[in-house]
C-alpha cells in the first residue's frame, strides 16, 4: 500500500481496549492517517494514539485526527482527510 486511513481502529490484531502495539514495526510501513472520535468506548482512542505514536517514532509520515465529540463511527472530517491524504501519495 502506498498510504492507508484507519477510521475508528487500530493495529490490526487489537480487540477493543485490549490493545498492544507490537514491539516490532517495519520501518516500511505505509504512511497513515488515523481518525478517530474521542468518546470512542469500542475502540479506545488511546491505542490509535500509541499505533500513531510508534509510527512517529519510527519516522513513518503519519497525522492523528480525532473529532472531540464523537463516538465510534465516521467523523465529519473524514470524506475530505482522507481523500486529501490519498492524493498526497498518488
Amino acid at each position: 500500500f502506498r498510504a492507508l486511513a484507519i477510521q475508528s481502529g487500530s493495529y490490526a490484531h487489537c480487540l477493543g481496549p485490549l490493545c498492544r502495539i507490537p514491539e516490532k514495526i517495519s520501518k516500511g510501513h505505509a504512511p497513515t492517517v488515523f481518525l478517530h472520535g474521542k468518546k470512542d468506548l469500542a475502540v479506545p482512542v488511546r491505542t490509535a494514539h500509541d499505533y500513531h505514536e510508534r509510527l512517529d517514532r519510527l519516522g513513518v509520515e503519519t497525522k492523528m485526527i480525532v473529532d472531540p465529540d464523537f463516538g465510534h463511527g465516521w467523523i465529519d472530517a473524514s470524506p475530505a482527510a482522507i481523500t486529501e491524504w490519498f492524493e498526497i501519495y498518488l
